[in-house]
């Protein structure tokens, strides 16, 4: 009689255990059905940008080599029809060219969400520049942050070209700001179609066209310069087509 109760015992334990091992996986299955993403691209015209590479503007015929491409992307948001039906909580994120890691945002949707544009912040809001420097993507050691009185550097692009009259024909866009008149945070929306993947294009040749480089070629701080350029950034970033 012992015996058979310990057969009995054995088999409702593998019948619970593998009760439990078919929950883990469909808990696990649906965490991973609400993970939505936003992917960047960086580019150069059609070309997929390479730091180091030679890049040609075609109406001009100016070469042009870039070595940095950083900006901060945050308040990222779903909407339906105008209506923000998702936001991410604590949204910052770095997107640095270098990084392929960085340039896939993985966002915690729910599954069956329905929306048609997507909207975020290029650039850092106010309350957390501050607030101070901070941890994960904005700590200071990322060489996004000046200093207090400043704030984070929301948007920079470095590189090199023989229009430029500085020394070893250097650029440097670092574009900031966000004491008033120098609020450069920019608010970008694109219309989308619902899908698991969001898939960004950020050609930075859209903005080298809108520059003189023999003229403007250095931004360095907060100012009505960097606010300018800034709101050109916006037309970098294009629905994957």
């Amino acid at each position: 009689i012992e015996l058979n109760l310990f057969r009995i015992n054995k088999s409702e334990f593998k019948f619970k255990l593998l009760g439990f091992l078919f929950l883990c996986q469909v808990q696990l299955f649906g965490q991973q059905e609400r993970t939505n993403s936003i992917v960047f691209h960086p580019l150069f015209g059609q070309e997929q940008l390479s730091l180091g590479a030679k890049n040609y503007l075609e109406d001009s015929g100016t070469i042009l080599q870039f070595s940095t491409l950083k900006f901060y992307i945050s308040e990222v948001q779903f909407l339906n029809h105008e209506k923000v039906v998702w936001q991410e909580k604590n949204s910052y994120h770095l997107v640095d060219a270098t990084l392929e890691a960085s340039l896939k945002l993985a966002l915690d949707c729910p599954a069956d969400l329905l929306f048609n544009k997507v909207q975020f912040q290029l650039g850092i809001d106010s309350v957390t520049n501050v607030s101070g420097a901070m941890g994960g993507d904005l700590d200071p050691s990322k060489g996004m942050y000046w200093a207090w009185q400043s704030g984070y550097i929301n948007f920079k692009l470095e590189g090199n070209s023989s229009l430029c009259p500085t020394r070893n024909h250097e650029f440097q866009f670092h574009l900031g700001g966000y004491l008033f008149p120098f609020e450069s945070t920019q608010l970008v929306t694109l219309n989308v179609v619902a899908s698991k993947q969001i898939d960004i294009d950020v050609d930075v040749s859209e903005l080298m066209h809108q520059i003189d480089l023999v003229k403007q070629n250095q931004v360095m701080s907060p100012s009505y310069e960097a606010k300018e350029l800034s709101f050109k950034t916006i037309s970098i970033f294009k629905v994957h087509q």
